[in-house]
């Protein structure tokens, strides 16, 4: 059922598959996006490849690059890029967020989205357009080399198998089980092969848009997981003579739309373990092959990471649940052990089971669904990760899978590592959006609450703001951060308040955007919310995790019709707001366009001293190009963000009470409203 009217004031809409909302909600709203994508791609030409782009992207016929059968790729790697060796162009987004169920750890998603992150732009709205598309390398399909040489003929049973998945997920708003969006009824996903001899792309498979409800009708019935069909594997022959060449090619092309109300939408698929080869027949469908299914948690009960200075053990988890399959037609017994390392080196510091590798039986899952059994699947969590005060600081959680069997189909998917980061930003979110969250009205507030165990500076806020069509939600509003009321439930003082701000828009793949605070704010150990009060009543599009609950901790301020008062309500959605406050100096100066992982200052923002290390109490500040020394001043402060010292612009700077240890220097130029950045390390009298 196509969306007829669009509900605006007092009510809560998730467009979801084309359809009109489950249920309603004052003001809040849950909203489809357009996904991810990467950095480059292949050009496109109003959504479709030019004729001359096969001639001159592909490989040369017989050329030595092209790549040898058997073709497999079941996107069990970090990405976001597809795997260059395999795949021409960098359209679809690899990740494991996306997808509900999949066969094995990782995906490609085809979406909406070009290199740049932005809308596609021959999106026309109300109509179905070309969107991602993921292209194969030159495959010799004519000749195998392995264990004899011989020529390959239609006769010797050449099949490509895949299983794919439409996108939204299944369930209530408040459902574990929502990921990101369903296509449309006229979207597609095409399978195409080249033809050489045409010199043209054929198709040869093709869906229409729906829902995961419609693909997989029982999805919501107790019958066990193995007999839903989540992801539905499709297998097409080879056997025209026309495709047998020595550079075969074959490419997914996803359709997509822009629903004209929202400036929102695009649905995403999912595809996995794509696999080409020879001697196969229509019921290859099971190889003996041991895997992860999901991405390993944090190791954090509540926060995907916290400031270093703020972690106590009492944050972390007990327990570390891993959910493996077996895609063979036979149970197969295997062995599992996790390590956590240093970020940078393969030191173990800490393993489970500590003695060994566990032992156990997994049992086919077109029998028997995930592993999910505790001797496996769910081991104690007991290092307390010693941070000896780092600002900055990382871990590895590596978990290794082994069969029993020879030759694993593909050992690539029996190893899964998470980045844990200990920095200074508080995170309930994964780093991944897979839908928007906003308010519909002007003055509208939401605010997320936090909880610092030892007192701090706030200086800057990192959110994560999704695109839509025109740049439709480039709309103005406020920074905002709150004490807490009584009880730590509700925000009660507002403290800050940012002069006017608009969303900034990073390109690439879930690139968080800095918000400097114009001022520091010092907290001491207790609960406080930060959030934003946006000016009109358009949708702002705050990226929303739908992997990690954190519903409890976000509350919108709306004006009550029946009371006509304003008050508090707490968000129904499950998911984590892509939003997160940042602590101590370094977090001002951090790059805009941040991406998960230690962080870096802005160039553009640096100011030069000498020497540093400063060993005897005085050094030297370089004036910024374009800085009148008249207008311009210098402060000294400590991670903590308390100043130390103060003066007037002067070149030469001399330090005489100041103790050893790291600092920021401030070169403010009032005439120009900037300010300049320095790291200082003091090591007076070393």
């Amino acid at each position: 059922m196509k969306i007829k009217n669009l509900i605006r004031l007092f009510t809560v809409l998730l467009y979801w598959c084309g359809t009109m909302p489950l249920t309603l909600q004052a003001q809040i709203e849950l909203r489809p996006i357009f996904s991810n994508a990467s950095l480059e791609q292949a050009p496109k030409t109003n959504g479709s490849l030019p004729q001359n782009w096969v001639d001159t992207k592909k490989k040369t016929a017989g050329s030595s690059e092209s790549i040898l059968l058997p073709f497999f790729d079941d996107f069990s790697y970090a990405g976001p890029y597809p795997d260059e060796k395999k795949w021409i162009g960098r359209d679809a987004f690899i990740n494991n967020t996306y997808p509900l169920y999949p066969p094995t750890y990782g995906v490609a998603t085809l979406d909406a989205l070009d290199e740049k992150g932005r809308v596609y732009t021959n999106a026309i709205i109300g109509t179905s357009f070309s969107a991602d598309t993921l292209l194969s390398m030159p495959i010799r399909l004519d000749s195998i080399f392995y264990p004899t040489a011989k020529a390959l003929k239609v006769e010797d049973s050449v099949y490509l198998s895949f299983y794919y998945q439409p996108g939204g997920g299944i369930g209530n708003l408040w459902d574990a089980r929502r990921r990101g969006n369903a296509p449309n009824v006229e979207d597609k996903l095409i399978l195409e092969f080249y033809n050489e001899d045409l010199k043209m792309w054929v198709g040869m498979w093709s869906t229409e848009g729906l829902s995961l409800a419609q693909f997989c009708p029982y999805c919501d019935s107790a019958i066990p997981i193995e007999d839903k069909s989540y992801f539905k594997e499709v297998i097409v022959p080879i056997q025209t003579q026309g495709f047998n060449k020595k550079n075969f090619q074959f490419r997914f092309r996803s359709y997509s739309s822009v629903d004209k109300y929202l400036r929102s939408g695009g649905g995403q698929w999912h595809i996995d373990y794509v696999y080409l080869n020879y001697g196969r027949t229509m019921a290859d469908t099971t190889l003996k092959d041991v895997a992860f299914v999901q991405v390993s948690p944090s190791v954090l009960k509540e926060y995907t990471t916290v400031p270093s200075r703020q972690f106590t053990s009492d944050m972390l988890r007990k327990q570390l649940e891993i959910t493996m399959t077996n895609l063979s037609a036979e149970t197969l017994s295997c062995r599992y052990q996790y390590g956590i390392y240093p970020e940078k080196d393969t030191n173990l510091l800490y393993a489970q089971p500590a003695d060994g590798e566990a032992n156990a039986n997994i049992y086919p899952f077109i029998d028997y669904g995930y592993k999910t059994d505790p001797d496996l699947s769910k081991m104690e969590m007991g290092y307390n990760f010693p941070l000896v005060k780092q600002d900055f600081v990382s871990y590895r959680v590596r978990h290794i899978l082994k069969s029993g069997i020879q030759n694993d189909f593909n050992s690539a998917n029996d190893t899964l590592e998470f980045q844990q980061h200990f920095e200074n930003e508080f995170a309930y979110d994964d780093g991944s959006s897979e839908a928007g969250i906003g308010l519909t009205y002007p003055n509208g507030i939401m605010a997320y609450r936090f909880k610092l165990e030892k007192a701090d500076t706030l200086t800057a806020m990192r959110i994560f703001f999704n695109r839509s069509y025109d740049n439709y939600n480039n709309r103005a509003f406020h920074l905002c951060v709150w004490k807490a009321a009584e009880g730590d439930t509700l925000p009660a003082l507002l403290i800050y308040r940012s002069p006017t701000t608009y969303p900034v828009f990073s390109d690439g793949v879930n690139r968080f955007v800095n918000y400097s605070l114009d001022t520091l704010l010092y907290l001491g150990a207790e609960t406080f919310f930060v959030g934003l009060e946006q000016l009109t009543k358009d949708f702002l599009n705050v990226g929303f995790d739908q992997n990690n609950q954190a519903a409890e901790k976000l509350w919108y301020y709306y004006l009550n019709p029946k009371t006509n008062a304003w008050e508090w309500e707490n968000s129904i959605y499950y998911g984590a707001l892509m939003f997160r406050p940042a602590f101590g100096i370094l977090a001002a100066v951090d790059n805009e366009n941040l991406e998960v992982g230690p962080r870096a200052e802005n160039k553009d923002l640096r100011c030069k001293i000498y020497p540093n290390p400063v060993r005897k109490r005085e050094f030297t500040v370089v004036l910024p190009s374009g800085v009148d020394a008249n207008f311009a001043s210098l402060e000294i402060r400590d991670l903590l963000g308390r100043c130390v010292w103060k003066n007037v612009f002067q070149s030469q700077v001399q330090l005489n009470e100041i103790t050893n240890g790291l600092y920021i220097l401030t070169l403010k130029d009032t005439k120009k409203s900037k300010t300049y950045y320095a790291k200082i390390l003091i090591k007076n009298d070393e």
